[in-house]
């Protein structure tokens, strides 16, 4: 009789079924459980993983004929998966974990169904891992195995079936190895160290299936013994839980987007160059090593992006994670190359990953991308880098994601890479892309055509250009485009680059072109050159062709003029000016177009560069403004520009979530304006500022924030240029350089003072009471931060309810709040926090109100109420839908009161459900800390060995962030651990290093324990 049990209930919505295959003499509870009922471990799985449906399958398979009988082993194989399916399994992703012979049953299976034709063909495309314990793999140990068996069981009728199979078993393990290879199935290996009455059943070298990356795990276990993990920290128990958890990421995470632009139609010259980079990677991929780093350099225009475009759209189906593409602006002539901390968060962002303000640092966000593509197939596209200094941070350290790089230079020292140079075409792929393009037959007008390409310098850019105008101009032969290029080259002799006249082809090839346009696509090829961004969409073109007046008309657009834009845009793209991006709705031009279409002659229309950076001034100004008043609770903020009436946003912003999209899209076009005003004032400067400081782009927040101080200097508007300088010294506290930050918000309140503003005083009092508390000067703090609380508790505003005001008033009083707490005031401390808490309340800020709640009940723990601040966290967690990072604080808070009131085993639950949100949210830092507090609570319980690994593990961590306060935590953790193993000298020197490194990184926390240890230790 087959049973399938399902073991804590069916998870819904079932991201993954695990099921369990005894061996001989087994069951479906007896085989996975330990001493007491509390160990049956197969609960422990379906309780740490939601979406994880665990069964555990009992099935006929007795050592002696009088308990039962056992079929033989391809008949068993069909009967489970016929059973199987009647629960639904096979249906979603599969992970089997079997105990010796069921090991060999889980190959039986995956084999009969990847080989047949049935219905049971599902699980082998459910497969995704195998998890052996116990079970031999190769051919030439399957004998001794059986006769092992045989000396454990007896000559039993299943053992019997065994031997009579041996031959066929041998085959079964080397079409199995075969299988999960070209599968991909994840395999997860382990033998017994110890013998089971006096036979070691399963040893080394018969666990090894010979699978790459797959090494055997030996285990102090006996072959009875190894699937019976005694607790949740044993070897197996961990390991087969990192492996599910593994599974069910790949299965939750989505597939990825594609972000390439949309390949040309006409590709030609280039196939052999795109042949070998796809076999090359083929061949490493085949290999198990490395994707690699492909660097290809050439000549502007060459057409080094088209072919790297030609490359991702061939082989993005092998990277289903995701297809990234990202312009470095290494060689922009007007925007500066992006910096490797700016182009981390860009290609985090295409990740779904947005850092917050704790991880903006270099090392950081390297850390978080290397998280990010850690596991993952992805392909990320650098297109205009500048140099190796600007690509060596961004290059993932995965061995399945491919990275292509485009620049106009050898990247010499780029590490471990392939580099490729690309020419000019060959005359004769030259000749054949500009008959592709004009579709002109191979024996006509040779000569001609010869000339033109010879005109347009062999380059692909030139060369495209120039046919799309015999395309689109009836009757006009390549001999009078010819012609036609040739004077233009001589007219434009005296323009040429320093890199040749190369330039000039593009350029004249440009001109042609742009005369054969009708006036309305004239007009938008114009307005899409001036525009600063690297991006024109259809929005903001039609909101630049809004006809220039003598006077201001509302800057507004509708799905008319925007279905005009999107007219003109296609057109444009149709003629090859213009490159659709892979949505169709943004559209690029290549640096030379750009430039070259710069330099058309005026033509007395009015749109010109003034007419664009006035318009884009205006439609930028009123959709930050949107996004700006859903930001802050409808409520504009004091210190900024009001956008003029009747200017609309570019796109409806129906909530905040709409709006920080909108933010993060069009961040390089907004900062490329910005750059393009130069010192004119750009109204909506500060809005954007605080938008993308929030978002976690500290250094365009800066430059922002320098262009509002600009803005508001020009019109004298001194309340918006305190406000713009208090953002900077802000900034310049996140990064930790405090006497900037005190240099400005000095600066600030000066200028509030002359502007008799006391709301801007307020605030830059609070500003430099908060960079007191942070060097520790609590009297400087408690007196900046009073004078703050006073001034905002009169002012109109607050009183008038205005929701920034009030949030601003309860910001200050939780800041003099952390100063009494730091005081060991905890009263008078928990009085302040809960007051702002219930400012916070009464203008709607939820998660502002979230975060004191949690201050509140730590506060609590300090005054002794361990109950009270149990209760409100209790409460926090249980009414409140709480986002994931302050699960992660209550939580973590919870394990601090189990840990001070003496219950260490709740701690260690509790910090587990920690680790596990920062897991899923791949926040390194939160990681480290969660393993932390971790280590010190199963410390605390007496487990020394799995405290000792965690707080090595955190160490590690701590060490690559470049966190080096999480570093003297993790190595003070190690001395507890090593005193409480009776090691005093390592005890005493792990906690001296501890106490060096908290006291040169300000740790003042982790330096007081590490000195109170010392002194008992004396």
């Amino acid at each position: 009789m087959t049973d399938v049990v399902a073991v804590g209930g069916v998870a819904e919505p079932r991201l993954l079924d695990v099921v369990f295959l005894h061996g001989l003499d087994g069951d479906a509870r007896g085989t996975w459980t330990g001493g007491d009922a509390g160990t049956f471990w197969p609960r422990w799985l379906s309780d740490d993983f939601d979406g994880v449906a665990v069964w555990s399958v009992g099935f006929d398979a007795w050592s002696t004929q009088w308990r039962g009988s056992a079929m033989p082993m391809q008949d068993r194989a069909v009967n489970l998966m016929a059973a199987l399916q009647l629960r639904g399994i096979g249906q979603r992703p599969l992970c089997f974990v079997t105990h010796s012979m069921g090991g060999l049953l889980a190959k039986e299976i995956l084999l009969h169904a990847a080989q047949g034709q049935t219905e049971y063909a599902v699980f082998a495309k459910a497969a995704k891992g195998v998890v052996f314990l116990g079970t031999p793999h190769t051919g030439s140990a399957l004998t001794g195995f059986v006769e092992r068996l045989g000396a454990l069981y007896r000559a039993t009728a299943a053992v019997k079936d065994l031997r009579h199979n041996a031959a066929h078993l041998r085959h079964l393990n080397d079409s199995y190895r075969d299988w999960a290879v070209s599968a991909e199935v994840g395999n997860l290996v382990f033998f017994e160290a110890r013998p089971t009455k006096g036979v070691q059943v399963v040893d080394a070298a018969s666990a090894n299936p010979g699978l790459p990356h797959v090494r055997p795990i030996p285990v102090d276990a006996d072959h009875i013994g190894i699937c019976k993990p005694a607790d949740r920290d044993s070897l197996v128990y961990g390991k087969v839980k990192q492996f599910v958890g593994q599974i069910l990421d790949a299965r939750k995470r989505p597939a990825g987007e594609n972000a390439l632009p949309l390949p040309s139609s006409h590709f030609t010259g280039r196939d052999d160059v795109a042949d070998a980079v796809v076999d090359l990677v083929e061949q490493r991929r085949s290999a198990g090593v490395p994707l690699g780093v492909h660097v290809f350099d050439g000549m502007a225009g060459v057409g080094k992006t088209e072919l790297v475009v030609q490359i991702g759209h061939r082989i993005a189906g092998g990277f289903p994670d995701g297809v990234l593409f990202l312009d470095l602006a290494g060689y922009r002539p007007d925007m500066e190359p992006i910096p490797p901390a700016q182009a981390l968060r860009l290609l985090l962002a295409q990740c779904g990953v947005v850092p917050d303000e704790t991880q903006q640092a270099e090392s950081f966000l390297r850390a978080l991308w290397r998280d990010a593509c850690a596991g993952r197939r992805m392909l990320v596209v650098l297109d205009n880098a500048r140099d190796q200094d600007q690509v060596t941070p961004l290059l993932p350290d995965a061995r399945d994601c491919l990275v292509l790089v485009t620049s106009r230079t050898a990247l010499i020292g780029l590490r471990a890479c392939t580099p490729r140079k690309l020419e000019e075409l060959t005359a004769e792929a030259a000749e054949g892309l500009l008959r592709s393009i004009a579709d002109l037959p191979a024996d006509r007008a040779e000569t001609e055509v010869a000339e033109v390409v010879h005109q347009c310098g062999r380059l692909p850019l030139a060369i495209v250009i120039a046919g799309s105008m015999l395309v689109h101009r009836p009757g006009y032969r390549p001999g009078e485009l010819a012609e036609d290029l040739r004077r233009e080259r001589a007219f434009l002799d005296d323009l040429a680059e320093d890199d040749g006249s190369l330039h000039i082809a593009v350029h004249a090839s440009l001109r042609l072109s742009y005369r054969c346009l009708p006036k309305s696509l004239m007009t938008a090829f114009r307005l899409c050159a001036w525009h600063p961004g690297p991006e024109v969409t259809e929005p903001v073109l039609a909101a630049m062709l809004i006809v220039p007046t003598d006077h201001d008309h509302p800057v507004r657009v509708s799905d008319r003029t925007i279905a005009d834009a999107r007219r003109r845009l296609l057109a444009l793209a149709d003629r090859n000016l213009l490159r659709p991006h892979s949505d169709t709705h943004r559209f690029r031009l290549h640096d030379l177009v750009r430039a070259s279409g710069r330099l058309l002659p005026e033509d007395g229309t009015g749109y010109d560069r003034e007419h664009v950076l006035k318009h884009l001034h205006r439609a930028y100004w009123a959709t930050l403004q949107r996004v700006e008043l859903w930001r802050y609770g409808g409520r504009q903020l004091g210190g900024t520009f009001t956008a003029p009436d009747g200017d609309l946003p570019l796109v409806p912003i129906p909530d905040v979530d709409t709006g920080d999209a909108w933010v993060l899209r069009e961040r390089e076009n907004l900062m490329a304006f910005v750059e393009a005003l130069g010192d004119r004032p750009f109204f909506g400067a500060s809005m954007l500022a605080a938008q993308l400081r929030d978002l976690g782009m500290a250094a365009d927040a800066e430059r922002c924030y320098l262009s509002a101080e600009r803005s508001s200097a020009a019109i004298g508007f001194e309340d918006g240029r305190a406000l713009a300088v208090r953002g900077c010294a802000e900034l310049a506290a996140r990064r930790g350089d405090y006497a900037t930050a005190r240099r400005e918000y000095q600066r600030a309140r000066k200028i509030s003072r002359r502007a008799d503003d006391t709301m801007g005083i307020a605030l830059a009092w609070r500003g430099l009471g908060s960079l007191a508390f942070l060097v520790d000067d609590l009297d400087a703090a408690e007196d900046h931060l009073r004078r703050a609380s006073s001034l905002l508790a009169d002012h109109p505003r607050t009183r008038e309810g205005h929701p920034v005001a009030v949030r601003d008033h309860a910001n200050t009083l939780a800041a003099l709040g952390e100063v009494e707490h730091a005081r060991g005031h905890h009263r008078s401390a928990f009085e302040l926090i809960a007051r702002a808490q219930l400012n916070l309340v009464h203008v709607g800020d939820l998660r502002g109100e979230q975060s004191l709640a949690i201050r509140l009940a730590e506060v609590q723990q300090n005054l002794g109420d361990f109950d009270g601040a149990r209760r409100r966290l209790d409460l926090l967690l249980r009414e409140h839908r709480l986002p994931a990072d302050k699960q992660a604080e209550a939580w973590w808070q919870l394990g601090q009161i189990e840990k001070e009131i003496g219950d260490p085993v709740e701690a260690v639950a509790l910090f587990e459900q920690v680790l596990r949100v920062q897991e899923k949210r791949e926040e390194p830092l939160g990681l480290a800390r969660a393993l932390l507090g971790l280590a010190d609570a199963k410390r605390l319980a007496g487990r020394l060995t799995a405290a000792a690994a965690d707080f090595e593990c955190a160490l590690a961590r701590s060490t690559e962030l470049s966190d080096f306060s999480g570093v003297a935590d993790a190595t003070l953790g190690l001395g507890d651990v090593a005193q409480a193993t009776g090691d005093h000298p390592r005890a005493c020197r792990l906690w001296w290093e501890a106490l060096v490194l908290a006291t040169e990184v300000d740790a003042a926390k982790v330096a007081f324990k590490a000195r109170v240890r010392l002194g008992s230790a004396r």
